[in-house]
């Protein structure tokens, strides 16, 4: 059976905050630094480069998915608290706001991890062969530039402090709840409903950024993206046990190219070799201005 899309909500009228997608991202968020790292093996490499699109998957099927149920069962948390104290009016939207998270499990979103870090051990070991790998440094205006009209797609730094994530959450909801309450009670319902459709939009964009304090090294960025149509199809690769689902991410656009910044070589055992066909094959595909490097990280799992 297939997932439901994720219905776009309609905007109410908010007289002093304006609650869009938008502006509670724009809130929230950190500047990117120049170049964002994704680590991939060369078939991975080869496939970015030369197709300028890379593959998200699907939220559920990451290898710990632990880091999804961590943020629902926080935001369950914080609206229970809020349930038993809230105003009735209020009380009745954090309600719809349970059942929305509940559905949020059935929702498409795809994500694609990347790092701040060029030349982290723990990524080389994570996300590359044993034999060897690259990251591959990409601009983040370029990570975004193939954004469609009917699909969400937001690039995301990763939380991993806890009082940070609670705070998200909190925030989340009260943005989701706005300034304005209903004029009398028959509006209740409706506006419960209008705030609850909001929330799930944020929750979509939120909890897949939500990840251990462990992985704090990391400093993971992620592209979310949640299908409405089908606009970018769902296609399967292979796991190891299981067929995979994921999207096709346009790096480009009629208007801009892929910008690759810089490709780092990752540990194996022809370090020069690799470097110097890495340069020669970049020149091939005209990009001249990427830096190729090496890992400066000595180590061996050959």
């Amino acid at each position: 059976m297939e997932s439901p899309h994720l219905t776009e909500p309609r905007e109410p009228e908010r007289e002093t905050q304006p609650n869009t997608i938008r502006a509670f991202l724009d809130a929230i968020q950190r500047s990117a630094p120049e170049a964002l790292y994704h680590y991939a093996s060369v078939r991975g490499l080869q496939g970015i480069l030369e197709s300028g699109e890379i593959w998200a998957t699907n939220v559920h099927y990451l290898n710990d998915i632990s880091e999804y149920t961590h943020a629902l069962g926080l935001a369950r948390e914080y609206l229970r608290q809020l349930e038993t104290s809230a105003a009735p009016d209020v009380s009745v939207a954090v309600s719809e706001m349970l059942f929305q998270l509940d559905r949020l499990q059935e929702i498409e979103i795809f994500v694609a991890s990347f790092s701040e870090e060029m030349d982290l051990l723990s990524q080389w070991r994570a996300y590359c062969p044993a034999r060897g790998g690259f990251s591959i440094g990409l601009s983040p205006s370029s990570i975004v530039a193939g954004r469609h009209a009917n699909v969400d797609l937001n690039l995301r730094r990763c939380v991993y402090d806890s009082i940070e994530q609670q705070t998200l959450i909190r925030d989340v909801v009260e943005w989701s709840i706005g300034p304005q309450r209903p004029e009398s009670q028959k509006d209740v319902a409706l506006w419960a409903q209008s705030v609850s459709v909001w929330f799930l939009k944020l929750m979509a964009l939120t909890a897949p950024i939500l990840k251990h304090p462990s992985f704090h090294e990391e400093k993971e960025w992620r592209l979310i993206v949640l299908r409405h149509d089908d606009t970018m199809p769902i296609r399967f690769r292979s796991g190891e046990t299981m067929m995979i689902p994921y999207i096709s991410c346009p790096l480009q656009s009629d208007t801009t190219q892929l910008a690759v910044r810089r490709v780092v070589v990752g540990p194996t055992a022809e370090l020069a070799l690799s470097f110097q066909s890495m340069r020669q094959y970049l020149g091939r595909l005209g990009f001249t201005d990427c830096r190729v490097a090496t890992t400066k990280i000595p180590y061996r799992n050959w």
